[in-house]
């Protein structure tokens, strides 16, 4: 029995803890990443390691939620763990999650990466024992992209705040606001070729802030084929090349996001919006147009609005029609407008991608191509690149302001789709394709070539990339077949591997999110160029942006794009009006309360009911959704009600007398209290992986009947 004042100091050290828990002053497990870059042909090969570090006095498990490539295919996973090397495996995505979740309920270290949307994919590290360090290797593949006539690579790290929801749970969000923190950087370039980031020479070892995209050019790059083979052994060659831009007339329909996020900064250096980039690039390439191009312009936030349709250099007066940014980003809602007013078979979507309300197998569904334009460092290509995918359609991010490459380059490709010249496909064709410019073409060959050693990694990346085109046109039980033998993460695998050697840690481990870092073009910053005032030219009819009171474009004689801020009364309501949209995280600081007295001898007659004071006390049902499993799943597996609001606390405790209860928990050897915990847990495991862990942990091995009766009981039905 602890004495009075131990109990004390462990109950402050507790509440501390909580405090310190909730305000995410616990030490990051992520300490350390780097990428290294090679370039073999149009394909660059990207290995990221990432070092996790336990400073805590229990064990963990480190999560962390990042963008990719929308087109970039992970074939490879590792794990270096007590001076071993653990590799990873493809599963099916559902035995994958069981295979990690069996290891975290027997202690074990274990590595899963999954793809949560397309672009969107998850690193969890479970069971990183206090004071060690676990380093994560993974491997993907990416196609250069031809923009402008320049090569570029381009790996987004962070994102902006994302309108709606995204479907996923809570512990697999998107989540930001972390530090700035920066990766070392490395890129082999092959011979007579060379790399620049910001238009600098990159230096080998340099080091990069992970608040901005990885941006490379390629300088003197020329295309080259790549030999490879399959998992089953059929030799092919790969060519990556820019692909040619056709001549046919357009007939297409514009979609301009003009949401609030639109207002915030494109990129630092340029002082100008991503709005303000989108109606300069626009201005740009209604230059290139001709009397038989036809374009159907529309502008959306909340709502979808046509400005009308006009053909050639005409589009220009639709252009002057565009409004400031405002309102929501709700592109599912605007797409399904435009289709319902408007028989288009191309829609060009320009927006920075961050909103999850669209329903992308749906609109996919609608016998339309989308291409899409993506603006702003902080853009999100994972739902609107999924729909250009399934559609057929190309995605292109813009380069910093520079938003006439991007759409021109999606008009040469419109122009190719539409020159009325249909490709048969060849036998030889293994899988063929476009995306970011290039035309990627992989034919069979009749015998493996011999591999150089220094191209075998590129051989094998190559695989991947070629395994991961043909996926889409499979059936689901070949396509999952397929990438599991190549070994890929994709919507129907993970990569899973399972430290069985070393020692099993008992317990749960205790979640830590790792946060990304906060785009660089984010607020304060980005408030201020939020409430500015800007304007955009063309060089043949300059337009300007009026203040936000006005809203339209207006012509005015001005030949550069220029920013004058707003009278500092407006700036503060102009940022808040901007900014207030979409899903914020936040984190709840909880009193905590002293556990309950143990009952008295009247109180365990068998009976007890749960009657007392029953219009105060919440119903056990509505108690599930309100305890954070995440954060006190191991306290309540060890029957610790010290992090529960006191009324949730409260009702456990007199759950916990009612006869049945006590009867079923002294037969399976628990405390009735950490049956009811199990219980509880039970009503949501379907829908709370964290949850699921604490009711395996308590009642894996429970008889049903018990469970049953108790749960009956208590009406807590799973």
């Amino acid at each position: 029995m602890p004495s009075i004042s131990t109990l004390h100091d462990d109950l402050v050290s507790r509440l501390i803890d909580r405090s310190t828990h909730a305000h995410g002053r616990f030490p990051i497990p992520l300490i350390a990443t780097s990428y290294q870059i090679a370039l073999s042909g149009g394909l660059a090969r990207v290995t990221v390691r990432r070092t996790f570090r336990n400073q805590e006095a229990e064990t963990i498990e480190a999560a962390l939620t990042f963008p990719v490539p929308v087109h970039a295919v992970l074939y490879g996973l590792e794990a270096r763990i007590g001076g071993r090397t653990v590799k990873a495996v493809a599963k099916d995505k559902t035995a994958a999650r069981e295979s990690y979740e069996s290891a975290v309920d027997a202690g074990k270290t274990a590595v899963l990466h999954e793809e949560l949307l397309k672009g969107v994919h998850m690193l969890s590290v479970a069971h990183v024992a206090p004071g060690t360090d676990i380093e994560v290797t993974v491997e993907f593949a990416q196609v250069l992209t031809w923009l402008g006539g320049r090569a570029l690579v381009r790996i987004p790290t962070t994102v902006g705040d994302v309108y709606g929801h995204s479907g996923l749970s809570d512990c697999d969000e998107l989540v930001t606001g972390g530090p700035v923190a920066a990766a070392q950087l490395d890129i082999a370039c092959e011979a007579g070729t060379s790399a620049l980031i910001g238009g600098q020479p990159l230096v080998a070892g340099m080091r990069v802030p992970l608040n901005r995209p990885i941006v490379i050019e390629i300088k003197g790059w020329t295309a080259r084929e790549v030999r490879g083979h399959t998992a089953a052994g059929q030799p092919f060659s790969l060519r990556i090349a820019p692909a040619p831009d056709g001549e046919a007339p357009l007939d297409v329909a514009f979609l301009i996001d003009h949401s609030g996020s639109m207002a915030s900064m494109c990129t630092l250096g340029a002082r100008v919006s991503k709005h303000a980039a989108v109606m300069l690039g626009l201005a740009e390439v209604a230059q290139s147009l001709s009397a038989p191009d036809r374009i159907n312009l529309w502008q959306f936030d909340d709502r979808a609005e046509d400005l009308g349709t006009a053909h050639g250099k005409q589009v220009m007066d639709l252009i002057r029609m565009l409004e400031g940014p405002d309102g929501g980003t709700e592109i599912g809602g605007a797409i399904e407008t435009l289709l319902a007013h408007r028989k288009v078979r191309d829609v060009v979507l320009v927006t920075d991608g961050m909103s999850h309300a669209l329903d992308v197998q749906t609109l996919a569904g609608r016998g339309v191509r989308f291409s899409v334009v993506l603006i702003g460092e902080d853009s999100l290509e994972a739902n609107v690149g999924h729909l250009a995918a399934l559609t057929g359609g190309e995605i292109f991010v813009a380069d910093g302001a520079k938003v006439e490459e991007s759409l021109a380059s999606a008009i040469g490709a419109l122009r190719s789709y539409g020159d009325g010249t249909v490709e048969t496909p060849e036998a030889a064709w293994l899988a063929r394709a476009r995306r970011g410019g290039m035309e990627i073409v992989a034919r069979y060959e009749d015998r493996v070539a011999d591999v150089p050693e220094g191209d075998a990694d590129a051989a094998r990346a190559a695989g991947a990339l070629v395994a991961n085109l043909r996926l889409a046109g499979l059936p689901t039980a070949d396509a999952v077949k397929l990438a599991v033998s190549e070994g890929l993460v994709t919507h129907l695998t993970s990569l899973i591997l399972v430290d069985e050697e070393g020692a099993a840690r008992a317990g749960l481990p205790a979640m830590r999110k790792v946060a990304l870092p906060s785009p660089a073009t984010y607020a304060p910053r980005a408030g201020m160029v939020a409430c500015m005032e800007y304007s955009v030219s063309a060089s043949v009819d300059p337009i300007r942006m009026s203040p936000p009171e006005t809203r339209r474009v207006q012509a005015a004689p001005r030949s550069r794009v220029e920013v004058a801020p707003e009278a500092p009364s407006g700036l503060v309501a102009r940022s808040r009006s901007l900014f207030s949209f979409g899903r914020s995280k936040s984190v709840e600081v909880r009193k905590s309360r002293v556990p309950s007295a143990a009952p008295s001898a009247a109180e365990t007659d068998g009976e007890a009911t749960l009657a007392s004071g029953e219009s105060q006390a919440p119903r056990l049902t509505e108690l599930p959704r309100r305890i954070d499993w995440r954060e006190e799943g191991q306290r309540l597996v060890e029957g610790n009600l010290i992090g529960l609001p006191h009324d949730i606390a409260d009702a456990i405790d007199a759950a916990a007398l009612v006869g049945v209860v006590k009867r079923a928990a002294k037969r399976l050897g628990i405390s009735a209290r950490v049956l009811v915990i199990g219980l509880l847990a039970r009503v949501v495991a379907g829908r709370d992986r964290h949850a699921e862990r604490v009711y395996r942990a308590i009642l894996a091995r429970a008889k049903t009947r018990d469970i049953k009766n108790a749960a009956d009981r208590l009406g807590l039905a799973a």
